[in-house]
């Protein structure tokens, strides 16, 4: 038996109907999507949530950990320590004078709040010429975008490398692209060869002061020519938690602590290798003695600062002091004056 749907009015009625649901349809989704468009920008409110200005961050005239510590401090811990989701604006126009261990301490902080928290960070150059141009050519460009032209006349060079919890080892290539660049215009590698130990002793002990979370900081060294004062500047940053607050040497500081020695005599035994590494083993706890020993035994190096946590040292003039602020990490800096290491070694033995 014929079915009725097969039939020519039944054929008419499905297709009329098959019309006027797609039109509905159509509508339907019409509706929803302007429904969901958003308003014009014209008629749309100002959400202040999503236009509230950058978090600005003002540099002191004198920016330099290594010359006026305290005067500086509080501009890297409040930058290092910045959490909120919130875009960054660095002031450096007030600047009047930078040396080149806050140049890369300022690189290895602004990239490090950036990675962590997902953050647009921008800034300005110091108003005063000569402060911009040593930024300029201390290799900052290469890190940080610039509206500017690149130098072409670079005395500086900065490395970086992503630290890995369980690394032991250190990075020769590293260390040799620092020397080689520093050696460039006299070739004299032998009076660098201090430095390029300083430099692996550096690499070497990062993982002593690292945290708990794999992958997650890095070190930063750097080098750069300062031809006004005939030498050649190194600075080493861990972005760890630093000496104190290091796992390796928590239990036996809080025992120092304890009996009353403070962190600036903590720090004197240290250079001086008497608080050995808790491992036990020989070759352990060997860095910073070794580092120490660059100036003060081997005079290969004109100046020597140690920054870490809470404390202040420069090596050459015995300078131990508390610092107002906590600042997370390690820097090391040094100064290889130029000319042959071994006449100066042998001129102050």
């Amino acid at each position: 038996m014929k079915k009725e749907w097969s039939e020519a009015p039944w054929k008419a009625r499905n297709r009329r109907r098959a019309v006027s649901s797609l039109a509905r349809r159509v509508l339907h989704n019409k509706k929803i999507r302007e429904a969901r468009a958003p308003e014009p920008e014209t008629s749309r409110p100002i959400d202040a949530a999503r236009h509230r200005p950058p978090v600005r961050f003002d540099a002191p005239e004198l920016l330099s950990l290594t010359d006026y510590p305290n005067q500086c401090i509080s501009f890297f811990c409040e930058l290092y320590s910045f959490s909120k989701r919130r875009d960054v604006f660095v002031d450096l126009s007030r600047v009047k004078k930078i040396t080149p261990d806050a140049i890369a301490l300022l690189v290895s902080v602004v990239i490090g709040i950036g990675r962590r928290h997902k953050l647009r960070i921008f800034g300005n150059y110091p108003d005063a010429q000569h402060v911009t141009e040593m930024i300029r050519v201390s290799g900052f460009d290469q890190y940080l975008k610039s509206s500017g032209l690149p130098s072409h006349n670079t005395h500086g060079a900065i490395v970086k490398k992503d630290f890995v919890l369980d690394s032991r080892r250190a990075e020769p290539k590293f260390a040799k692209q620092l020397i080689d660049f520093a050696a460039k215009d006299d070739g004299d590698i032998t009076r660098l060869r201090p430095a390029y130990e300083n430099l692996l002793e550096c690499m070497g002990n990062t993982h002593q002061h690292a945290s708990a979370v794999e992958g997650a900081e890095s070190w930063w060294a750097s080098v750069f020519q300062d031809s006004s004062r005939s030498c050649d500047c190194f600075t080493f940053v861990d972005m760890g938690v630093g000496i104190f607050d290091s796992i390796e040497l928590g239990l036996r500081l809080k025992l120092y602590k304890l009996v009353g020695v403070g962190r600036q005599q903590i720090m004197r035994m240290l250079l001086a290798g008497k608080i050995p590494s808790s491992t036990g083993l020989g070759y352990r706890g060997k860095g910073l003695p070794s580092i120490s020993d660059s100036m003060r035994d081997k005079h290969a190096v004109s100046r020597l600062v140690i920054i870490t946590n809470d404390v202040y040292v420069d090596v050459g003039t015995d300078r131990f002091d508390l610092l107002p602020r906590h600042l997370k990490g390690l820097l090391l800096y040094w100064e290889v004056p130029y000319g042959n290491w071994r006449t100066n070694q042998n001129g102050q033995s």
